[in-house]
């Protein structure tokens, strides 16, 4: 249902539908463009549904391999990885809002979009 890949520099999500692909940039949409932050805030919304309800999907795939009891290690290790990254995924959006919300009420504080890009930069390396 869901497997994620590293696309060159970039984090990608795909997640298998009914019939489609979506396919979700997790690098991208964590981006935030400075010279529009009320454009970006009113993203977020959207944004941070679409991360927690992948990280929802996750959490019910391990609960069903728990149920089921499932022996490989394999199967059960690629779950719980998949969920642990998609949890850490919703939260850097749970973060954005945030440093959405400092940008806003101070568009030059430079220290919170440093801080903010380290903490991305952590979540790529789960891609690893």
């Amino acid at each position: 249902m869901l497997r994620g890949n590293r696309v060159s520099d970039s984090m990608s999500i795909q997640v298998a539908l009914p019939g489609r692909v979506l396919e979700f940039n997790v690098g991208d949409e964590l981006i935030i463009d400075t010279g529009n932050i009320l454009g970006e805030i009113s993203n977020q919304p959207a944004k941070y549904a679409l991360a927690a309800t992948l990280a929802d999907l996750a959490s019910r795939k391990l609960e069903k391999l728990d149920d089921a009891r499932i022996d490989s290690r394999d199967v059960y290790g690629a779950a719980l990885k998949q969920y642990t990254f998609l949890s850490r995924v919703k939260d850097a959006f749970i973060h954005r809002k945030s440093v959405l919300l400092s940008l806003l009420g101070n568009p030059g504080n430079r220290e919170v979009l440093r801080d903010y890009q380290r903490d991305i930069s952590n979540l790529r390396a789960l891609m690893d």
